[in-house]
């Protein structure tokens, strides 16, 4: 098991003793702050354009618009909370041109590999700000 796994039993044990609505905010924020790092770390690495060019909707944007597009949403459903980061329907070609590269285009691996590498930082500070969470609503 890995270090970083260690512990979220007795946190979920914690959890459990809260009310539902309590329960589900500590979890969701707990989520949200520790994916913050790896978000933040996505936009600025994400490639940005020379000029501006037109989306697929024929909206001309500025350099820069597939940064501004990396999001995260949050859905709880049945009791399980799930955190998706990706970006924004108009810039799909992101991550399916770009970060995976085609035979005209390299691969700028920029989305999925900063994924990779904050993975266990993810589990670890998600652990951390569970527990606060967990304590600010216990009082």
């Amino acid at each position: 098991m890995s270090d970083a796994v260690k512990g979220l039993r007795e946190l979920e044990e914690k959890l459990k003793r809260l009310e539902t609505a309590t329960a589900v905010k500590a979890l969701r924020s707990a989520a949200l702050a520790s994916t913050l790092p790896t978000v933040k770390e996505m936009k600025a690495a994400a490639p940005k354009g020379k000029g501006t060019h037109r989306t697929y909707k024929g909206r001309l944007v500025a350099p820069g618009f597939l940064s501004r597009s990396v999001k995260r949403v949050t859905r709880h459903r049945d009791g399980v909370l799930s955190v998706s980061i990706g970006v924004k329907a108009e810039a799909f070609y992101g991550v399916t041109f770009l970060d995976r590269g085609t035979k005209h285009i390299p691969a700028k691996k920029w989305f999925v590999s900063r994924f990779e590498s904050n993975a266990n930082s993810i589990v670890s500070l998600f652990k951390a700000k569970l527990a606060d969470r967990i304590k600010k609503a216990a009082q």
